[in-house]
Parts: C-alpha cells; structure tokens; sequence
C-alpha cells in the first residue's frame, strides 16, 4: 500500500532449552537489520514452550501520507499490469530465507493505482486487485520475468509455469499503473535497484487471465494458497 517502514513488534516462543548463544546470534541480526533498514522494535512478547519448537513472529508497522495510501481497489481499464522483481523461485527453493525489502514506497504511492503484494500467487493475488477493483487482467504467462534456474528447472521438468504461478511466497508487487506513468516509474524504480516488468493490462471483466504463448488460458487447479 506505500508504507513506510515505522517499526515492529516482536514475538519469541522459546523452547526450554535453547541456548544463550543462540538467543545472541539471533539479537546481532536483528540489530543489523534495524541498522539497514532505520527501524527499531516498538513491542511484543517473549514465552517458552514445554513442547514444541521455536516460535518467531514478527508484525513490521509502517505509515503512509493521509490520503495517498495505495489500495487494492484502484484499477482502471488500460492499466498495465506490472510486477517487481523475479516470480516463481519459491517453487523450486521451497523456502525463501532472506527477503529483502525493496525500498520503492514512495514511487508505488506516486505511480500506481492499485497494489498488492504476491504472497499467495500471483493469480490469486492479482484477483484480489480485479474483484475490488470490478476488472479484468490479461497476463502473457512468457512476459512473466524468472530466474534463469527457474527456467532451467521448467526446461528439466521439475515444475511448470503453472506451478510456479500459483506457488507464492515471492515477496513481490503487483501493480496497476497507467501506460503513461510506466516510463517514469521504471526508471524511479531502477535508481533504487528495483526491475519492473509489464505482464498484461486490466481490462474490462471481473477476474484475471492468464495466457499461454499460443494465447490459450491457462487452467489452474486453484489460483493459489487457500488460507481457509
């Protein structure tokens, strides 16, 4: 939506009988990434566990201008459909251990109409912009930017394109941004160190598509991570 990093709150379940050394190794990279990212802890709770493993849950707060949040609700028929990053590498890895926060929350609240980020797969997230938002999206399956790994484990027959769409945990955006907004929001973008690629475009409907390189939809078992 935009946010700005403000702070986080931190959640230990410990088991019984981990030791102190591990408790800080595990305080030294937090206080590296507050460091990096200008944030600190605003709260939270600590507990051990009889039974059971270690527990971690971190909730990151941020803030953005009154007013300028950016909302899944905001597309618009002719917006692309644009997407941050890489897609897809959690399916092969299973498990992403370091993500890395993109720093575009400024430009994504100056160019873009409607965001989400791709946690559940893409399909499933970028339905969520089209169901608020009362659109439709087409997206070309071959414009989707991978890692050339991904690629190669595709080529080998260890997963598929659909597979791989609907996995998630890609730590990405899904954005709509106006055709004319694009050119100026890549190049904000890449001063940050940040790639954009054009997947598709909303258009008139009410769900997304998603199209092979024959132009033929892409039938998925389900959209992505059912939740409930």
């Amino acid at each position: 939506m935009g946010a700005d990093l403000l702070s986080y709150q931190l959640n230990l379940a410990l088991p019984r009988d981990i030791g102190e050394e591990w408790v800080a190794e595990f305080a030294r990279g937090l206080a590296a990434d507050q460091e990096e990212y200008g944030i600190s802890i605003s709260g939270g709770d600590t507990t051990g566990m009889d039974i059971g493993g270690l527990s971690v849950s971190i909730t990151v707060l941020g803030t953005v201008p009154k007013g300028e949040a950016v909302p899944r609700g905001g597309a618009r028929v002719g917006d692309l459909v644009v997407v941050t990053g890489v897609l897809g590498d959690a399916s092969i890895n299973r498990l992403h251990i370091a993500p890395v926060p993109n720093g575009i929350a400024p430009a994504v609240r100056a160019y873009a109409s409607a965001a989400i980020d791709i946690s559940d797969g893409l399909p499933a997230d970028l339905g969520h912009i089209c169901t608020t938002s009362g659109v439709g999206a087409k997206v070309r399956a071959a414009d989707i930017p991978i890692s050339d790994t991904l690629r190669a484990a595709i080529e080998a027959g260890e997963t598929s394109i659909p597979e791989m769409l609907v996995w998630g945990e890609d730590y990405e955006l899904a954005l709509a941004v106006a055709p004319q907004d694009f050119p100026t929001f890549l190049e904000v973008a890449a001063e940050k160190g940040v790639s954009l690629t054009v997947v598709g475009e909303f258009v008139k409907g009410d769900k997304a598509e998603f199209l092979d390189e024959q132009g033929e939809p892409i039938v998925f078992g389900k959209p992505g991570w059912q939740h409930f």
